[in-house]
């Protein structure tokens, strides 16, 4: 009898921990180039003027205020918020109706973020375009003049089905999004960390084989 040796794969805990750590970072980092790319290649006030088609995941740098009205019977006219939408402890998101690209269309932003007041004051905020939570959006307009009242209707734009768009707009912090990759990197350290304490996952194992004697 003679002693064979065989490589195999024979991975430990520490080996699969090591991998759940550096697959976590992977779908970090592609999220987050995910969210930059979103962000990057932006419309403007001044472009969708002229080029007013947007689509799905398109981008844009917004300087637009919400549309104002006074509810009926109201006296004074407010931002017409048409709904608010928690996420979270302490995370609300305010969904405000905005006139962009020729059309009444939905915008999402975060409670108490530098992006909220900048844009209620009609400073430049970024963004990307987007039908996400928006489902409801349409019937709500479709009953809008019989809860609201509007002075001035933006551009002359009287609301009708055909100027309604569910193709709203998520504002978000524009450097946070560039940067979200960076999430991935404590994972792949750690990872990596945890690979190296484990050692090789492949090991020599022997089979026994019986040699032929002419």
């Amino acid at each position: 009898m003679s002693d064979f040796y065989i490589r195999k794969f024979m991975p430990n805990k520490r080996h699969i921990i090591a991998f759940l750590f550096i697959l976590l970072s992977c779908i970090l980092f592609v999220n987050g180039f995910y969210r930059a790319a979103r962000i990057s290649g932006r419309h403007t006030m001044m472009g969708l003027t002229f080029e007013p088609e947007v689509y799905e995941g398109d981008s844009i740098l917004l300087s637009s205020c919400p549309i104002e009205a006074r509810l009926k019977e109201g006296e004074h006219e407010t931002a017409v918020c048409w709904k608010t939408i928690s996420t979270g402890i302490m995370t609300d998101y305010d969904c405000f109706v905005d006139f962009v690209a020729e059309k009444y269309r939905p915008v999402m932003v975060k409670r108490g973020t530098d992006e909220y007041d900048k844009y209620l004051n009609g400073e430049e905020v970024s963004g990307y375009f987007t039908t996400k939570t928006f489902d409801d959006f349409p019937e709500y307009m479709s009953d809008f003049d019989n809860i609201w009242e509007i002075e001035n209707y933006p551009m002359g734009n009287k609301i009708t089905d055909t100027n309604c768009s569910q193709l709203g707009i998520v504002i978000v912090d524009r450097q946070k999004e560039l940067l979200s990759f960076l999430w991935g990197i404590p994972f792949l350290i750690i990872g990596l960390i945890l690979l190296k304490l484990a050692g090789s996952p492949f090991f020599y194992v022997t089979e026994m084989l019986e040699t032929n004697k002419k």
